[in-house]
């Protein structure tokens, strides 16, 4: 995948938020009716989503490439994926090419969160997570509930 161009990459990434839905659709249909979810990532296209979920459901969380990319680098969780690409034919292009996939991905989320009604909440470096919880229970109107 990280060979492919931004617009192959993209294309690719639509087919499997597609997929993806599929198989969260099996998953919920399994699920209690009164069931919170919350899914953190997976969908680059929200557009996609909003097709079976109402946007007033869904909120959209953005942070900085700096931020993102700082995780990138230094998560231990996500050390394994990037010894992964690292390892690959010219690991170092591909890693660039990968954090390059990462920031269209995120402007993609971004703009077509704002196309289809969804609220962008930015998260900061200093956004602590109470701050943000109460952001969300806000924007979701949840602010009642615990």
């Amino acid at each position: 995948m990280l060979s492919l161009s931004w617009p192959e990459f993209d294309a690719l990434n639509r087919a499997t938020n597609a997929e993806f839905l599929d198989l969260l659709s099996d998953q919920l249909a399994q699920a209690p009716v009164d069931q919170s979810l919350l899914i953190d990532g997976g969908f680059t296209h929200p557009s996609v989503l909003t097709q079976v979920v109402s946007a007033a459901n869904i909120v959209c969380l953005e942070t900085s490439d700096d931020i993102r990319f700082h995780a990138w680098e230094t998560s231990e969780e996500r050390a394994a994926m990037k010894g992964w690409v690292h390892d690959l034919p010219n690991g170092q292009e591909k890693w660039q090419r990968f954090l390059f996939f990462d920031k269209m991905i995120a402007e993609t989320l971004v703009n077509e969160s704002k196309a289809a009604g969804i609220p962008v909440l930015t998260r900061h470096e200093d956004t602590s997570t109470e701050m943000l919880t109460g952001l969300i229970k806000t924007s979701l109107g949840l602010e009642s509930r615990d």
